[in-house]
Order: structure tokens, then sequence, then C-alpha cells
């Protein structure tokens, strides 16, 4: 469930005569906590939310739980079923799976579901070029910017992660160390400290010249690029 549906079935439930609430991570902190407290002391209250709300409410007299739409995964239906007869009474759950709108709300949760799903030629060319084929390091290690692979192999990062755990402990042919974070990201907290460094020493120099002032505050510092100077 959207944020945008929530709203547009508190509509239809208030058209109705059944009052309801809104929830989804999209309100003020002060208005979710409102709309929780008043949840959890309510003895027939109804919460139309999204999975912000639904995978962290602990109400143990929760009689119902209706899904306006499919769950994405047959996990997600599992931990979200549980939400429900927590006092041990029977409860029900009811999963719409042919609701209104049907087509545009299915093919957005096939996107959901598919999002992550990458093609057998990124992998194939994720393991020719990004793995077998970068020379090893000196000590014999393999060498890999995680981000940098994420964007050119069009895989996303937690998926890369995934696809190295498994060349590791399905396949045994690598072993993760620890790993080498070659960008940090520094924001200067003390404007007066920061005047009475000795910016003329060489390491204050190549922090200068290779940080990069963002809007936010923060300056990105290659640290390969900081010690090969130094």
């Amino acid at each position: 469930t959207l944020q945008a549906h929530t709203t547009e079935c508190q509509s239809k439930l208030r058209a109705r005569g059944i009052e309801s609430e809104v929830y989804h991570a999209g309100l003020p902190s002060e208005t979710r906590t409102n709309v929780q407290n008043w949840f959890m002391s309510s003895e027939d209250g109804v919460v139309v939310c999204t999975i912000a709300f639904g995978m962290g409410i602990d109400k143990a007299d929760l009689r119902q739980v209706i899904h306006l739409y499919m769950p994405k995964t047959l996990e997600n239906f599992s931990q979200e079923v549980g939400r429900a007869g927590r006092d041990g009474k029977p409860s029900v759950e009811l999963v719409l799976s042919a609701s209104y709108k049907k087509e545009t709300k299915i093919r957005c949760a096939e996107n959901f579901a598919r999002g992550d799903t990458i093609s057998p030629n990124s992998v194939l060319l994720w393991l020719t070029a990004g793995v077998f084929g970068v020379p090893l390091a000196p000590d014999g290690a393999l060498e890999a910017n995680h981000y940098q692979q994420a964007k050119v192999y069009d895989i996303r990062p937690n998926v890369l992660l995934n696809l190295y755990a498994q060349l590791e402990l399905k396949f045994g042919l690598l072993r993760a160390i620890t790993p080498c974070y070659q960008v940090y990201d520094y924001t200067i907290r003390d404007e007066k400290s920061w005047a009475n460094v000795d910016k003329k020493s060489k390491e204050a120099k190549t922090v200068l010249q290779y940080a990069q002032s963002k809007s936010s505050g923060y300056h990105p510092l290659n640290t390969l690029e900081f010690l090969v100077q130094i």
C-alpha cells in the first residue's frame, strides 16, 4: 500500500460511516505518535496504513488485518499476518487480491517485487570483467569498489553484496577481508579550531587540495589520493 492509497481508502471508509485514521512515514512525527496511541487504546479503531505502521504494531487484541493489495512476497505476507491474534484468540486475515484499479496496483506490486532482479547479462559481465578480469593486488587481494560496480553493471548495492557472498560461501572462490574505505566525508564543527590549524604543513595542504566542499557542509576526501601525496 502506497501513502496516497491510505488517504484514498480512508475517504471511502468515512463516506460509508467508518471512522478511521491514516498512518504512513510521510506524516509528521507528532501525528504518527498520536495515531498510534489512539489505536493502541482503542477497542475498535481502524488505521489505514502502509507497512511502516503495519510491521511495527504490537497490539495483542488485534482482530482483523485487511490487505488492500497483495503483499510483495510470501515472506512479507507471513510477517504481516503475525500482527493479528497475538492474544491467542481467533482473528481474521483478508487479502484483497482483486482490488479496484487492479491492473495498476498489481503492476506496481510487480515493480516492487522485481526491483532488485538483475539480468543474466549483468551478472556475466560483472563476473568476467569486474571479478575474474581484474588484476590482483601485489598481496594477492582482489580490490573492488562496490559503489562503482553497482553503477557500471547495473546491480543494486545490496544485491551486489549478496553476489560476493555467494562466491565466498557457496563456491569458495574468495574470502572477504577487512574493507578499505577510500572516501571519507568530514565536516568542520569548530571553525575556531580549524582556523588555528597550521595550513602550511604538507598534510594540511593535501587535505585542502583533495577535499571538495558540499552544500551540506561535508567534505569528501579520497584517502588513496591523499596518502600518495604525503
